[in-house]
């Protein structure tokens, strides 16, 4: 018998895995242009909404500030970090045919986009540094996705195409992605979600780009909460009770008495045990400019132990600056402030 020479056809992925896979490809360069600052070709956007808001749910109820009724702003202490949470609000007049997404954000002042070290592991996708908690949506998981990092910490772009289109997408305000910003020093900043066909969009059925209606813009007031870095927020020393940091001005440092202990960490309360790392120094003199903030050694003149008396009329707790010697008068000013705490 001869044997039959016939070639078999190979057999063809579906109509929706090979659009999706053209998705991703897609996804996959207008991210990469987006970086690059390439202008998008045909944009279209059919109603597509992003907005962006911290905490609250989608669509901006309960949100702290959310873009969804314009342009808003926030108020986040230094060194915090704040997550932005971007929904899509609507997929316009493609509603329930959409194949994925992409974000893109910038920070300006003084923000930093920060890349999360994923706690929750990667998402099981393209990109394995992508988090899970990064992108937070659709509903299905991703079949593809990645990030672009290159302009961290003032840029950064994720995207998800989903081999099984969700109608999720557009039924409601559907988060899709967060991420985290820091205040690194005070002042005030912005972070912007960028629009465009190779910025911010969602994708058809058919691969094609639909554009977010316009640029959203956070802006974030970072404010140093404790300006003169003594142990009391600004807040408290604005206060009206002096026993609990108030009263006090809150860029003076001198004016509370908390001292440090040998690892150079301070408790916010003024108590017996400063009292007896003081009496452990009494005596000793050096110079008064020493930076307070430093570590002290484990014995002798530190500027951190040191005070001048209340000049009246201000109170006997209401202290001045180091003058160079340990003595009688910081253990009285010290015990003027017995008691006083910042500790919340």
């Amino acid at each position: 018998m001869r044997e039959d020479m016939t070639t078999r056809e190979p057999a063809l992925p579906s109509p929706r895995l090979l659009g999706a896979a053209f998705g991703a490809v897609v996804l996959a360069m207008t991210l990469l242009c987006g970086s690059l600052g390439v202008e998008p070709v045909g944009a279209t956007n059919d109603g597509v909404d992003y907005a962006m808001r911290v905490g609250g749910s989608p669509g901006g109820a309960g949100a702290g500030c959310n873009t969804s009724g314009g342009e808003s702003e926030c108020t986040v202490p230094v060194g915090s970090v704040l997550t932005i949470a971007t929904d899509l609000n609507s997929a316009g007049t493609i509603t329930g045919s959409v194949a994925g997404s992409e974000a893109h954000w910038t920070a300006a002042g003084p923000l930093s986009i920060v890349d999360r070290t994923c706690p929750d592991g990667p998402d099981p996708g393209t990109d394995p540094d992508l988090c899970a908690s990064e992108v937070t949506g659709p509903p299905d998981d991703c079949g593809f996705q990645l990030e672009n990092t290159v302009n961290l910490p003032t840029g950064y772009a994720a995207a998800c195409v989903d081999s099984n289109p969700p109608s999720a997408y557009g039924a409601s305000p559907t988060e899709l992605y967060q991420i985290d910003l820091i205040c690194d020093d005070a002042g005030q900043g912005t972070v912007t979600l960028v629009h465009g066909v190779n910025e911010t969009n969602i994708l058809d059925l058919d691969a094609n780009p639909h554009a977010d209606k316009g640029s959203d813009v956070l802006t974030i007031t970072c404010v140093d909460d404790d300006k003169d870095d003594d142990g009391c927020s600004d807040a408290e020393e604005l206060g009206p009770d002096e026993r609990f940091g108030g009263r006090r001005d809150p860029n003076n440092f001198w004016d509370f008495f908390d001292t440090p202990n040998v690892a150079n960490t301070r408790d916010q309360v003024v108590n017996v045990i400063d009292i007896s790392w003081l009496v452990l120094r009494f005596g000793k003199t050096g110079s008064p400019a020493i930076d307070p903030l430093s570590p002290p050694p484990a014995s002798g003149y530190h500027s951190a132990f040191d005070r001048t008396a209340a000049v009246p009329p201000a109170e006997r707790w209401d202290l001045g600056p180091a003058d160079g010697s340990i003595n009688v008068v910081d253990i009285a000013s010290m015990v003027a402030q017995f008691g006083h705490t910042c500790a919340g």
